[in-house]
């Protein structure tokens, strides 16, 4: 048993982004789900109960609505700024992309050109052709 506890405390997944006010506790998790990666986001406050345990609760009192307010606010602001600087680095990356298949050695079919003496062969063959067409004397 003291293994086991042991091995979840040392694998203990920690929240992206976390954030307090007052009583109030905020924590944004980054998951891989089918569909791709995306945050959710916990609002939460923490008690003593009456066995002098911590204990993690959704209820608030109406002094904490505020407190939950401006919570959900900052994990939002880090969730969009997140989520900004996630898609510039996608688009840095196409551009990176773009940009080296830019610089792609271009492959040009050279064509040998025919030699002065292939084609003075080729126009006195032509030319003699061309003069037994055409009868000039």
């Amino acid at each position: 048993m003291a293994a086991a506890q042991s091995e979840s405390k040392t694998t203990r997944v920690k929240p992206a982004y976390s954030t307090k006010i007052g009583r109030v506790h905020g924590a944004v998790w980054h998951n891989n789900g089918k569909d791709g990666e995306f945050y959710s986001t916990q609002v939460y406050r923490i008690f003593r109960d009456e066995n002098d345990k911590f204990v993690k609760t959704m209820s608030f009192s109406p002094g904490d609505l505020e407190n939950v307010a401006a919570v959900a606010e900052a994990c939002s602001a880090w969730v969009t700024a997140t989520l900004d600087r996630e898609r510039e680095a996608e688009r840095e990356r196409e551009r990176e992309r773009a940009d080296a298949a830019r610089r792609l050695p271009v492959v040009v079919e050279v064509y040998q050109l025919p030699t002065i003496p292939d084609l003075r062969e080729l126009f006195e063959r032509d030319w003699e052709d061309y003069e037994a067409d055409h009868d000039y004397y």
